[in-house]
């Protein structure tokens, strides 16, 4: 599997490390990893000005792999506004989006998801176009596995600066461009803890 990184915005810092380590979890966690198709993630700005910050994703099959478009408003930073979650930060939007879209990658690539011009396939079944896109079942599974890909990966980069920094404030100082300060908080203290 091959992975680009093309960041065609200037509002948000994309460290290609991050990226590929982000890209290498979830195509592990996927079981696309051995699949023999490029993957670009293009980070692009909001092309249209929104009263609130947010970040939208969205994948395409191309000739010669899978385009996911993740993009961030120009406004703020990519944990300041949440799409239906909760949490007060916002947090992680990016990286959700971009584990939301790697999923998509993965159910077209093992063809569970067809798309032609006015049809959906869903494993092997006709969709209704009527039906609340929302409600599909590609969407369902879409935001389930992001969030699990999210919080496992977090997890994953709090160890992983924990074994670099002396305390949870300079995990946090590290990687506060990604996730939120509380999720990283209550991961370092988790692990302090057992």
């Amino acid at each position: 599997m091959n992975f680009e990184i093309q960041n065609l915005q200037q509002v948000v810092p994309v460290e290609s490390d991050f990226w590929i380590r982000a890209f290498e979890f979830g195509a592990r966690e996927l079981e696309i990893e051995c699949f023999a198709f490029k993957i670009v993630c293009a980070f692009i700005p909001l092309l249209t000005p929104k009263m609130q910050p947010f970040t939208i994703g969205s994948t395409k099959i191309c000739e010669d792999g899978v385009l996911i478009a993740v993009s961030s408003a120009v406004k703020a930073s990519p944990f300041s506004f949440s799409l239906g979650r909760e949490d007060a930060s916002g947090g992680g939007q990016m990286v959700h989006t971009f584990f939301h879209e790697l999923t998509h990658a993965k159910q077209l690539l093992k063809r569970e998801l067809i798309v032609k011009r006015r049809t959906r396939m869903w494993m092997g079944r006709k969709w209704d176009n009527k039906r609340d896109y929302s409600f599909a079942p590609w969407e369902v599974e879409a935001e389930q596995k992001s969030e699990q890909l999210y919080q496992g990966f977090l997890r994953r980069e709090v160890l992983r600066a924990m074994r670099e920094e002396a305390n949870g404030y300079a995990v946090v100082s590290k990687l506060h461009h990604v996730f939120p300060p509380e999720a990283v908080f209550q991961v370092t203290s988790s692990e302090q803890a057992a």
